[in-house]
């Protein structure tokens, strides 16, 4: 599943059967980690061969007592959480679209691909993936949340846009969010915040490892496999960004006399 001329190399005592000079050409749908029961296509996914498996279009991955972290376009992850199930409604070179069909789904969007919209529908509720955030979908209490970001919420002829620290209950006649307490989130939502902080840890030893490596010219915005890590990583397109969750994460093309700062840029 891995394309592209490899590099081999050897840092910090680990033989790396190495990044790629270009980002590689992961497919959307990629299960980069789980946690307990995870089925895909009915069959249990190994924990263990995690960043290999795919869901293709009108498939499904199923959490039983476990959580999962499945992968789209570049920058944009999906952390389902227990007893849910998501489906790959459609996916194509130019847009692509996740049903959540039961349960609990927090979406992280570091950078959105406006050349490859991604939506997510719940319960008939569509909302388009195209800026920086945090969103949480919830069929069991039929709510959208908007932890950080902004989102635009439709159902058949309403809509209505939902701002950050704000919560809109679908199943009630009248549209209207609502301001909810940050300090009651979910536990899918600390586990959303541990794997962000491990993403952004894959991310820095993954950029700092490429630039040590070969010319920054070199690389591409996109998803990196890091076999140290287990995981795939994501690259920003240029110079730094600073995810939803606060951490920094830097493009490996940026001029050799720019200084790569990585780490915890949280100000809370």
């Amino acid at each position: 599943m891995l394309t592209g001329n490899r590099i081999i190399c050897t840092l910090g005592g680990f033989c790396l059967s190495a990044l790629l000079l270009h980002a590689q050409d992961m497919l959307p749908g990629t299960v980069n980690y789980t946690e307990g029961e995870v089925l895909l296509r009915g069959a249990l996914v190994d924990r263990e061969g995690a960043g290999m498996y795919v869901m293709g279009e009108d498939q499904t991955l199923e959490t039983k007592a476990g959580r999962a972290e499945v992968l789209l376009t570049p920058g944009i992850f999906v952390r389902v959480g227990e007893d849910s199930l998501i489906r790959m409604a459609e996916i194509t070179g130019t847009e692509l679209k996740l049903n959540l069909e039961r349960g609990q789904a927090i979406i992280e969007v570091d950078q959105a691909d406006k050349s490859r919209p991604v939506d997510i529908s719940a319960q008939g509720v569509e909302a388009r993936l195209d800026k920086k955030g945090t969103y949480g979908f919830d069929t069991v209490h039929s709510s959208v949340m908007v932890f950080s970001g902004k989102l635009a919420v439709e159902e058949d002829r309403r809509g209505v846009r939902v701002d950050q620290g704000e919560i809109l209950r679908t199943d009630a006649p009248v549209w209207k969010p609502t301001n909810f307490d940050p300090s009651e989130v979910s536990e899918l939502f600390r586990w959303t915040e541990k794997r962000a902080d491990f993403a952004s840890q894959v991310a820095e030893w993954t950029a700092s490892s490429l630039l040590a490596f070969s010319e920054p010219s070199n690389f591409d915005r996109g998803w990196y496999w890091n076999p140290a890590f287990k995981s795939w990583a994501f690259l920003p397109a240029k110079g730094y960004i600073y995810t939803p969750y606060g951490y920094g994460l830097y493009a490996p093309q940026e001029p050799r006399h720019m200084t790569p700062i990585f780490g915890d840029f949280r100000t809370n």
